[in-house]
């Protein structure tokens, strides 16, 4: 059976930490890049303790294992993720329904992974929710960015129900920024 709920222990960091580590873009054989995913950014543990009791992500629980995690990230942390700064300062600059979103409470979706085992089981999609329940009443939408060649990825996002907000160029490859609308309305 598979629990779905929000980090509480050092040891469910430490598991996210583990399954970030397994799935990094540098630890993953090239030939399952883009059949099965990766994650870019690395946390160390003192950045998602710090994350977590901000805004606690949600996790997949197995047997007592991780095999999935949604980290939430307020806009707070931009500095402190040097990686993403780009991205904050695209998402700074855009609009969405006639609202700046620098001007919008948002949440950041700061990474999604799920164990190879268990891919392809509405994971994804169940993390998301869970955090939806709990924050979209303190921010209207939640925002991401992926990586061109992270199709996989892509594909569970825009199924999860975000859409492509904007487009842009940096490390060599197009980055696409996502939002998902939970109640921001036409201004």
């Amino acid at each position: 059976m598979i629990q779905i709920k929000f980090a509480e222990t050092i040891n469910e960091l430490k598991g996210i930490i583990e399954l970030q580590n397994n799935n990094l873009y540098s630890n993953v054989p090239e030939y399952d890049l883009k059949k099965e995913g990766f994650v870019t950014v690395q946390h160390n543990l003192s950045l998602l303790e710090e994350m977590n009791n901000t805004l606690p992500s949600a996790i997949a629980v197995h047997n007592g294992v991780v095999i999935g995690y949604s980290l939430s990230m307020e806009k707070s942390f931009k500095n402190q993720i040097p990686v993403l700064i780009p991205m904050f300062e695209k998402i700074d600059n855009l609009k969405f329904l006639n609202h700046r979103l620098s001007e919008v409470k948002y949440i950041i979706g700061g990474q999604v992974c799920i164990l190879k085992e268990f891919r392809g089981k509405n994971l994804i999609k169940n993390l998301y929710n869970h955090a939806r329940t709990q924050y979209q009443e303190r921010y209207p939408v939640m925002l991401t960015e992926v990586s061109s060649a992270n199709e996989r990825s892509l594909y569970a996002h825009l199924k999860c129900g975000f859409e492509i907000l904007h487009e842009y160029h940096f490390l060599q490859e197009i980055w696409y920024i996502l939002i998902w609308n939970w109640n921001l309305t036409k201004a």
